[in-house]
């Protein structure tokens, strides 16, 4: 919007204006009136700065001023979660006193950080002061040099610190607003009050090569030479993220994903650590990277635990050089690499998830303290495997986080995307149960996930008609939004698996079936072990469950292997379907069913959603 301002005469020209300004935004037929900021505009530069006024640097202690008002400062109004960030007189008590660390703005007084209230990202929405956690969205600012002071811009979305409605009065409370270049309410002086000014650092050594990464190109995903990449595969489900109904547990002490708590209460950690370890070396081998190779697959999904890092407590294991311990993701990237097969790696099981369909499941995808823990935790550890794996080609994306409900403002999946962006710029990373488009959060080199369990069953009619009225669906949706496809998990057999596979082979989306191995699941699994390979973790014996596994004997193949086996072979993209896009409607609260979590038997039926 143009604004322009005449005064008959130049005696009548203001020192200041303030004035509101207003704006229509279009929605559908009707428009709406939106009252965008209240700001003071300085004319004939009568207003003062400060001569001492600096941009912050990380690890420097400051006092900020609205560039406007150099004789108040920002203040705690409290010392308690919840309490407001508030101008107030200037002096260099604690609660002036703001620590920056690079991206979060901490009060000396309370050690509390500046906070985005409930992660509400309307206008108007106030700052507060909260308990500091890493890697908090609500909690992420960056600055930037403006004609006069700086704009603190918060790092989720194109919103500033500003002053409300201008006010020179103390006690005025911050609030959040959408960047405006001339906005004076938006700039602030920051006053250095400790630390000292480092010389400026040596040029940091190069990060590894990212050259050989696979990166999202519209609605394909391509290799550094620009060459189509279409990924065909399988899960590796059970190996690193027990599933006792498929995995031949059974455990009358706790939940379905939950036999290592329970050998924990019966055996300790270090014993408990002997038996996961003996399951981790045979449930998958490099011979089943054979398999996978001869199948002609070429691609893994991997499904990660917290718990396959931290112990019960929340320490990490280490390696002998203190590094924290992920010789099991080393080694599946290492099978894979030799055989050309790429590595999707899946965090699967979060600190604090019980079972789906409890309300401790949808803790860490709603606003609050303990969400706030909880992003915080699995942000903390997808920083480091990002760290751990940047510049390693082979791994092809990060699926962020498995079968989430739906989150307020997608605050978990920015929390997440933020600790991945953070240690690795150019990685793909895989959203589920996100239905915005990426490019309104500035997302870059996403695709969206998908999985089906709803077309099990031996009608095939039945099955097709599912097919179009979800996958399908899903697919139109990506592409309205210029995305790639993923159906990260599905089940089908027979007659619908070699329809399905073929529908999506000639649609060029990406796929990873459910799953490679299981424990005498029939086509749940490309390969069974035999039934004598069950188990009972709440009442056989150390020595019988550590013999089980470690010997398990071989994998027989199942049919549904021979049917992706033939889907591969005969794959052609010449002929590749083109649709036109359009939007499907969804319902933002609506969570993923996913496996049934407790089911045993073969067939089991689930509630869809378009990751």
């Amino acid at each position: 919007m143009l604004l322009r301002l005449a005064f008959p005469y130049p005696h009548s020209l203001p020192t200041s204006l303030s004035f509101t300004v207003l704006s229509f935004q279009c929605r559908s037929h009707a428009a709406t009136l939106v009252r965008k900021s209240h700001m003071r505009f300085p004319l004939l530069a009568l207003v003062a700065t400060t001569a001492s006024a600096v941009s912050p640097v990380a690890g420097n202690s400051y006092t900020i001023s609205p560039i406007s008002f150099p004789s108040l400062c920002l203040a705690a109004g409290g010392t308690t979660n919840g309490s407001p960030v508030v101008t107030a007189a200037c002096n260099t008590a604690g609660a002036n006193v703001w620590t920056y660390t690079g991206g979060t703005f901490v009060n000396s007084a309370t050690n509390m950080c500046v906070d985005v209230t409930n992660g509400i990202t309307t206008n108007g929405n106030k700052l507060q002061v909260w308990d500091c956690f890493a890697n908090n969205r609500n909690q992420a600012f960056t600055t930037a040099p403006a004609a006069s002071g700086d704009n603190v811009k918060w790092s989720v979305q194109n919103s500033c610190w500003d002053l409300t409605d201008g006010s020179s009065s103390a006690g005025t409370q911050i609030q959040m607003w959408t960047c405006f270049a001339e906005n004076t309410n938006q700039r602030w002086n920051f006053v250095q009050t400790s630390g000292t000014t480092p010389p400026p650092p040596p040029p940091p050594p190069p990060p590894p090569s990212s050259s050989g990464y696979l990166r999202v190109s519209g609605t394909r995903v391509v290799d550094p030479n620009g060459n189509a990449v279409t990924l065909h595969g399988t899960n590796l489900g059970g190996w690193l993220v027990f599933e006792d109904w498929m995995c031949g547990i059974s455990d009358e002490s706790h939940g379905d994903r939950e036999a290592q708590v329970t050998l924990e209460d019966r055996f300790g950690i270090d014993q408990t650590r002997a038996l996961m370890n003996a399951w981790e070396d045979n449930w998958i081998t490099s011979a089943d990277f054979d398999n996978i190779q001869g199948l002609g697959l070429n691609v893994v999904r991997v499904p990660f635990s917290y718990r396959n890092f931290k112990r019960s407590d929340g320490s990490y294991w280490t390696d002998s050089n203190g590094n924290v311990d992920f010789s099991r993701l080393d080694w599946v990237v290492a099978q894979a690499k030799a055989r050309g097969i790429y590595v999707i790696l899946d965090y699967h099981v979060w600190e604090g998830q019980l079972e789906q369909g409890t309300p401790e499941y949808e803790v860490i995808s709603q606003p609050g303290s303990q969400g706030d823990v909880q992003r915080a935790q699995a942000a903390e550890l997808w920083g480091l495997i990002a760290a751990h794996f940047v510049g390693e080609g082979t791994i092809a994306a990060f699926d962020s986080m498995n079968e989430v409900t739906g989150s307020p403002g997608d605050i978990l999946q920015i929390a997440m995307y933020n600790a991945i962006r953070a240690n690795d710029l150019n990685r793909i990373v895989i959203m589920e149960s996100v239905h915005a488009d990426p490019n309104s959060y500035g997302w870059t080199n996403v695709l969206y996930s998908y999985h089906e369990y709803d077309m099990m069953g031996s009608d095939l009619g039945s099955n097709q008609q599912t097919y179009q009225s979800e996958v399908q669906a899903y697919i139109d949706q990506s592409n309205a939004w210029n995305i790639p496809s993923y159906v990260g998990e599905f089940m089908v057999t027979g007659d619908t698996a070699t329809w399905m596979l073929g529908q999506m082979n000639s649609a060029g989306i990406w796929y990873t079936g459910w799953t490679y191995a299981t424990v005498d699941q029939g086509d749940w699994g490309l390969f069974n072990f035999p039934a004598s390979t069950h188990v009972d973790v709440s009442s056989d014996s150390y020595a019988t469950i550590l013999s089980t596994w470690s010997n398990m004997g071989s994998k027989s193949q199942q049919n549904i292997a021979n049917i992706y086996r033939s889907a591969v072979a005969r794959r052609s993209f010449s002929d590749r379907e083109v649709r036109a896009p359009v939007y499907m409607r969804r319902s933002q609260g609506q969570e993923h069913g996913g496996r049934s979590r407790g089911a045993r038997g073969p067939i089991r039926q689930a509630r869809w959603l378009a990751t």
